[in-house]
């Protein structure tokens, strides 16, 4: 029986290393969907309590509670990401992002759409320090259009000078939802399995800061 040359092993313990990771990947963000699934219904479970109940301790008991939930989720790091090949990666992410269409629903409505979008965003490792707010551009019979505004807000300048946005594709098909995303400034259209770069949006910010000082000269 010919035994494996060294580079054969190390290939396959590199393999190995890398399915296991993968398959970690999958589980964090599907923990995390199950996890933003849970705060919607706990949501939705407030605002009926809310409106029968007006009680304003129960609503600061309920927004704690959420914030904590919030907190508790795991995300991978983008270190993480990069440690693995990318296609080792885009595989992870599109049978992740298959099980999350399957979980929210098989309609394509503006609340699940909102719901992919997050978690596909949560999934890319971005800093904390950047802030973004989802917004809704079309929606059509199985199609719709948003808008995720990103900004880096400072305590002296809580109203940032300049944003980036991404943009999201979301489509019905026969076998699920199709999401696709670009970036602004870019024509290309990603995949749902390519995570965003922290820089394009830097990038964005500073041609953006750019032209605001050679306006102002």
């Amino acid at each position: 029986m010919a035994q494996e040359s060294p580079n054969e092993e190390d290939a396959s313990t590199i393999e190995k290393y890398l399915e296991e990771e993968a398959v970690g990947l999958v589980e964090r963000i599907m923990t995390n969907v199950q996890q933003l699934l849970a705060d919607h219904s706990a949501k939705d479970k407030e605002k009926d309590s809310a409106s029968s109940q007006n009680n304003p301790n129960q609503l600061n008991r309920a927004s704690a509670s959420s914030a904590n939930s919030e907190k508790s989720i795991i995300r991978p790091t983008t270190a993480e990401i990069r440690t693995m090949s990318s296609s080792v990666v885009k595989n992870a992410l599109r049978s992740a992002f298959q099980r999350i269409a399957a979980l929210t629903s098989k309609e394509l409505i503006w609340e699940n759409a909102e719901l992919i979008i997050e978690t596909i965003i949560q999934s890319w490792g971005i800093s904390d320090k950047w802030k973004f707010l989802i917004l809704k551009e079309e929606e059509g019979s199985g199609f719709i259009k948003a808008k995720v505004v990103w900004s880096i807000p400072m305590r002296r300048r809580p109203v940032p000078t300049a944003t980036a946005y991404t943009e999201f594709y979301l489509s019905q098909l026969t076998d699920g939802i199709d999401v696709e995303w670009n970036v602004e400034q870019q024509y290309l259209k990603h995949r749902v399995e390519q995570p965003c770069r922290e820089q394009w949006l830097h990038d964005v910010l500073a041609s953006k800061r750019l032209i605001q000082e050679m306006t102002d000269i």
